[in-house]
């Protein structure tokens, strides 16, 4: 469920329009650990994360958003224990355009094709004891694109791509949002979660080739991409992996906590 303070940042960029500038981007961390809370609101990627253990097990959280590298928001929490519990969300908000930086071969273009991927996953869940979600959403002008989530168990992960035929300087505004929660008992003694998402924009060439027959030409000579001021282009993590935190890494914490404690008491588009 998106938290309200993101429908209201999220409607107030749908607002803003081209003239106005692209507003800057915004991030929202969460994390709670054995009802330990803390949380942030920064204009740039960064890293929010507890560690608590007490008599009653121990809870792990860890928020990440990133404004240069993939995935843009990437969130996971484990408890371990008799009665622990654990949870991490993320929040990006931030707009992107098309603008022409130099004068085209060809004049009279008003749209060109803009491929939207979007990824989203939520991983290492115990049905039962964690949860997670991983959720995008797309306004144009303020008109919904699409919105996407998954949720597991029905709809784990998802991988979308799509070509919209898109009108030079049309703001976007995109939503990002990753949580995951995790608890444990006498009947498990470990639980996690992970959660990842991740939009990417690029032109379609391919489809803009096939359009404009022999007077193609590169889009990115002429047009560019633009992202919020502070939010870099991403790129690849150097890891080379898309999912910044190996599973292991909650089964580690869990091994752990669980030697500190003794033996187990028992386990849309439009």
């Amino acid at each position: 469920m998106r938290r309200p303070w993101v429908l209201a940042l999220l409607m107030a960029f749908a607002g803003a329009g081209p003239a106005a500038g692209l507003e800057r981007a915004v991030s929202q961390l969460d994390v709670s650990c054995q009802g330990q809370d803390d949380q942030a609101s920064i204009p740039s990627g960064a890293s929010l994360s507890c560690d608590v253990a007490n008599a009653g097990g121990q809870g792990v959280a860890e928020a990440r958003t990133s404004f240069g590298l993939r995935p843009q928001a990437d969130v996971q929490a484990s408890a371990s224990g008799v009665s622990a519990g654990a949870l991490a969300a993320a929040t990006v908000i931030y707009q992107a355009q098309i603008r022409e930086t130099a004068a085209p071969p060809v004049g009279g273009l008003f749209t060109l094709p803009l491929r939207i991927r979007t990824r989203g996953e939520v991983s290492d869940y115990v049905e039962g004891y964690s949860e997670g979600i991983a959720q995008v959403t797309v306004f144009a002008e303020g008109e919904l694109v699409f919105e996407l989530t998954a949720q597991p168990p029905s709809l784990p992960n998802f991988d979308f791509e799509n070509t919209e035929e898109t009108e030079i300087e049309t703001v976007f505004d995109v939503s990002i949002n990753a949580s995951c929660s995790a608890s444990s008992d006498a009947g498990l003694l470990a639980s996690g979660c992970q959660a990842v998402v991740d939009p990417e924009f690029a032109f379609d060439q391919a489809a803009f080739d096939a359009a404009m027959g022999p007077d193609t030409f590169p889009l990115e000579d002429f047009y560019a991409i633009e992202l919020s001021a502070n939010l870099t282009t991403p790129v690849p993590a150097l890891r080379g992996a898309w999912r910044l935190v190996a599973p292991a890494t909650l089964l580690v914490v869990a091994i752990l906590a669980m030697a500190r404690l003794g033996p187990p008491i028992s386990a849309r588009r439009r």
